[in-house]
């Protein structure tokens, strides 16, 4: 298992993040809260989309109403900005934790387990104006911080999830070779059929 990569969301961005942090930390008796940070920014995208639905009069039970409303939404969560990108439904923005799972040396073996860590190596964030902050070092597979030759980086794409379109034209072309390829088929088989 050493030196896998894996990744997280990013959770408890900026002050308000830091602040949720604190104030869950204070219910769970000093405890990290782990992954609570996504389940409150969740939390609060569908009180806001119930709460612009009655402050315009809507019907706060139409989930089509409160669908639309949660896709409208934008606001300062406890992992950074929370919006949701019409287009795909996804969250526009997310940071993403990178952490490296790396043997502990230090650690005590627990019924025959090495003990693990995970540190954070690294950082994604679309919305900064660094995208990929590697932090730390990365152990490979082996116990090397040598990239392994097999590694095949993204290339850079280079057009933005805005700019995706459907080609209109594409699409008439892809239609009208399909329909020749049908009516050769229906050509060659009545050809065949009738031998």
């Amino acid at each position: 298992m050493t030196g896998i990569l894996t990744t997280a969301n990013q959770e408890y961005v900026g002050t308000y993040g830091l602040q949720i942090k604190n104030e869950l930390k204070s219910y769970y008796n000093g405890q990290d809260p782990a992954y609570k940070c996504m389940a409150f920014d969740v939390a609060m995208l569908i009180i806001n989309g119930l709460k612009y639905a009655v402050d315009k009069g809507d019907d706060y039970e139409d989930a089509a109403i409160i669908n639309k409303a949660i896709r409208l939404a934008y606001f300062t969560g406890c992992s950074g900005v929370v919006s949701i990108d019409s287009a795909s439904n996804n969250r526009n923005g997310l940071a993403i934790s990178i952490f490296n799972i790396q043997l502990n040396t230090t650690g005590v073996y627990k019924n025959g387990i090495p003990p693990y860590i995970e540190p954070q190596v690294g950082l994604y964030n679309p919305a900064s104006s660094t995208a990929m902050e590697i932090t730390a070092t990365i152990i490979y597979p082996g116990n090397t911080t040598k990239t392994p030759t097999d590694t095949r980086p993204k290339p850079d794409c280079p057009f933005e999830d805005s700019e995706r379109q459907t080609s209109h034209s594409g699409e008439a072309l892809l239609f009208a070779i399909c329909f020749a390829l049908c009516v050769v088929t229906l050509v060659i088989t009545a050809f065949i059929w009738n031998k």
